[in-house]
């Protein structure tokens, strides 16, 4: 058994058991579609099929280069917005921003697309349905965790530096 599941781990061992716990706002976002009435319904649902891919890659053992993912990821959390008011997709595509090893330049872009992203689905929810307490911890989590995972690494860096000299 221990065999088997060491060839088929989906997460790269050193990140311990975080990436799976995240896994289960994936699995609230499938209850958050049921039931599943038109087409849009089914392409939103569909959808998790490559966003959990995405997030799985981001987890690769280089530097990630991968802009067209995020990107993609954050699409995909809009969308989820627009036809659940369900935020907390955004949560994987803003760890996958924090915590990349970019360059400062790249690292920006990447902020200022996400920010903007769910700026602009906040901004479609309080017109469509007012704000509600959904929308603050939805924003909450999505606003945060971005900053959270860019501030661990520099935190982390500083610390290496300090233990090095």
């Amino acid at each position: 058994m221990k065999e088997f599941l060491n060839r088929h781990v989906l997460f790269p061992k050193k990140y311990g058991a975080m990436p799976y716990y995240y896994l289960l706002f994936l699995f609230f976002a499938v209850f958050a579609a049921l039931p599943i009435k038109n087409w849009f319904d089914w392409f939103c649902f569909l959808a998790l099929i490559p966003f959990a891919k995405f997030y799985r890659d981001s987890y690769g053992e280089e530097i990630p280069n991968y802009d067209w993912e995020i990107t993609a990821m954050i699409a995909i959390a809009a969308l989820w917005v627009l036809n659940y008011q369900y935020y907390y997709n955004f949560i994987f595509a803003g760890f996958c921003i924090g915590f990349s090893e970019i360059k400062p330049h790249i690292f920006k872009n990447r902020v200022v697309i996400y920010l903007s992203a769910v700026t602009a689905c906040a901004v479609y929810t309080v017109i469509k349905q007012g704000f509600d307490i959904n929308l603050f911890f939805g924003l909450l989590f999505a606003y945060s965790c971005v900053f959270f995972c860019s501030f661990f690494c520099c935190f982390s860096k500083k610390k290496i530096c300090v233990k090095t000299r």
